[in-house]
């Protein structure tokens, strides 16, 4: 499948009747503006390049990173209390399960579309459906994990995507703020402990900030402007407030 970015734009319309927030902007913003900062994406998991603040993660550690996230992940939605799934979430107009639910959905696309098999999938669908939302979040964010197991050659290999094409590394690295960043919303949302690995939550800031501060910062459907957090914020908190969080 070699999906140009204005036929997986018009895919996500079709199939995605709820937009779908990475960070708090939909998949169909980064459909259309993806490839212009795509080397942002690529530089924090890439030695060869450097970041535009000085940053470097290699892409060997992008796979590792990611599995700590969904780790982290896992961990935070196992202390959500079976009264909590309906909750509100920080994502506006999304249930704490809507959150897991595009959660489990990206780890799904993570391992079908880079094993090849993405051409036709509607990864826009309700994933939980008669499942708990734990055990489908762990099964898939494993067989996320596995992909990249199996084929360590992916996070160098350009593959297509939902938004266009990308290295795994950058893939990695996508999914490892994504989950980290979700992870925070459904803390907050159940009363959990919002003080979550302040080391990923420093190396997902920078990567926020390679993304964000490029000419994405602000729009419809993008970034919520920044806001405070006390001076005695987690890292984590001051993360999710960086990315328009209440917190």
């Amino acid at each position: 499948m070699n999906l140009r970015t204005q036929d997986a734009e018009a895919v996500v319309e079709l199939l995605d009747p709820l937009p779908l927030q990475v960070h708090g902007f939909t998949l169909s913003n980064i459909c259309s503006r993806i490839n212009s900062s795509f080397n942002n994406f690529q530089s924090i998991s890439n030695p060869k390049r450097r970041c535009t603040r000085g940053r470097y993660v290699r892409r060997v550690d992008a796979v590792d990173e990611m599995e700590r996230a969904f780790a982290i992940a896992t961990s935070v939605l196992r202390g959500v209390r079976s009264d909590q799934w309906t909750m509100r979430s920080p994502c506006e107009g999304w249930t704490v399960r809507d959150v897991v639910n595009h959660m489990v959905g990206g780890a799904k696309m993570v391992s079908v579309c880079l094993s090849g098999r993405g051409d036709g999938v509607n990864f826009y669908v309700d994933h939980l459906r008669g499942l708990d939302p734990v055990d489908a979040y762990v099964a898939e964010a494993a067989a996320a994990v596995a992909v990249f197991r199996v084929d360590p050659s992916l996070v160098d290999r350009v593959m297509p995507m939902p938004w266009g094409e990308a290295t795994g590394a950058a893939v990695a690295a996508m999914f490892m703020g994504d989950h980290f960043v979700h992870a925070w919303d459904v803390a907050k949302a159940t009363g959990q402990s919002t003080d979550l690995d302040p080391e990923m939550a420093a190396l997902v800031r920078r990567f926020a900030y390679e993304y964000v501060d490029v000419g994405q910062r602000r729009g419809p459907e993008m970034f919520d402007e920044e806001r405070h957090a006390p001076a005695d914020a987690t890292a984590a908190d001051r993360l999710a407030a960086y990315l328009g969080r209440r917190v």
